[in-house]
């Protein structure tokens, strides 16, 4: 599903070049759930981001679902975020005067969907996490874990071939962190997830570890 070969990404930090990714070959089979573990600054994000189309990379080629991500520009490339990958960051990133089902709703308008059968698919999902019936209450009124389960039905509602997970638990308790990981492992086998993470705990519930270190993949 996921296919990365000789991927580099570097950044400019003033008069110097930092290298975030160095050679990065990767593959993620359909269906499986792989947690990539490094320290900060190891370039977990930066390989997710351009997994999930949100940055490009300065040589290497990135394939998912046999879609070369790499080359999609516009429309093609907004379509890709939207339909095909599913993010849940360590910040929720919900709109705050928008319901838990609006939320969740608002991303299937528009691909398409009528109103009515978006807002029936939003409550699937919120059922999903536990949520339907925090629905109706806007974003700023729920705890920090909810925002994240929301987050994580809003994503998983677009039934994404990919779900990219960036430290999805970093800023909740032990006892939410765990809830959320359970739900991952839950639905692995009808997408393929790939969450970053430096908690032994949430690796450990993954298919399979893949360590990363310097921007390099061990």
């Amino acid at each position: 599903m996921i296919s990365l070969q000789g991927v580099e990404r570097r950044f400019r930090v003033g008069e110097a070049s930092v290298a975030a990714l160095r050679g990065a070959d990767l593959v993620v089979a359909e269906g499986e759930m792989a947690a990539l573990v490094g320290p900060s600054g190891s370039g977990k994000t930066t390989l997710l981001g351009i997994i999930g189309g949100l940055d490009r990379p300065d040589a290497g080629s990135v394939h998912v679902g046999g879609v070369d991500v790499a080359k999609l520009e516009g429309n093609a490339l907004a379509d890709y975020r939207l339909r095909s990958v599913g993010f849940v960051f360590q910040a929720p990133g919900l709109v705050p005067l928008m319901s838990a089902l609006e939320n969740i709703a608002l991303p299937l308008q528009l691909m398409g969907r009528e109103p009515a059968d978006a807002d029936e698919v939003a409550l699937d999902a919120l059922e999903l996490v536990g949520l339907e019936r925090r629905a109706r209450h806007r974003a700023y009124e729920l705890s920090g874990g909810e925002q994240q389960r929301v987050a994580l039905a809003r994503a998983l509602a677009k039934r994404p071939r990919v779900l990219l997970a960036d430290e999805p638990t970093g800023q909740l308790d032990s006892e939410t962190s765990a809830a959320i990981v359970e739900l991952m492992v839950s639905i692995r086998g009808q997408t393929t997830i790939l969450i970053a993470t430096h908690d032994e705990a949430v690796a450990a519930r993954a298919d399979r570890v893949i360590n990363i270190e310097d921007g390099k993949l061990l």
